[in-house]
């Protein structure tokens, strides 16, 4: 079992399908204009366009309406990554920016 199959299978909450600009900062001052696909209280996933997100020791991400939330990088790929929140976001947060932000359609 790799890495990521390993997280995706300790979820504590469903993820939710969203297409939500973001912004990904680590602890070195690196900025990654990312798009957040899947929300959940506890986490999220994101694709980005500029190549991996770039490897630090923290990392925290801005969401358009919210204040800058810390977060741990899970796991990574070539474009894409997913974080988990340090601190889980309300059920009605999640609720309101998936209605807000759904996934682009084809």
């Amino acid at each position: 079992m790799s890495e990521e199959d390993s997280f995706i299978e300790r979820r504590r909450h469903p993820r939710m399908s969203t297409a939500i600009g973001g912004l990904v900062r680590t602890s070195l001052g690196a900025r990654a204009p990312v798009e957040i696909c899947e929300l959940s209280e506890s986490g999220f996933s994101v694709t980005t366009d500029r190549g991996p997100v770039p490897r630090a020791s923290g990392y925290s991400v801005k969401i358009d309406g919210l204040e800058t939330l810390e977060t741990t990088l899970r796991w990574r790929g070539n474009d894409e990554a997913g974080f988990e929140f340090a601190r889980p976001l309300h059920p009605a947060v999640v609720d309101h920016l998936a209605a807000k932000h759904p996934p682009k359609r084809g």
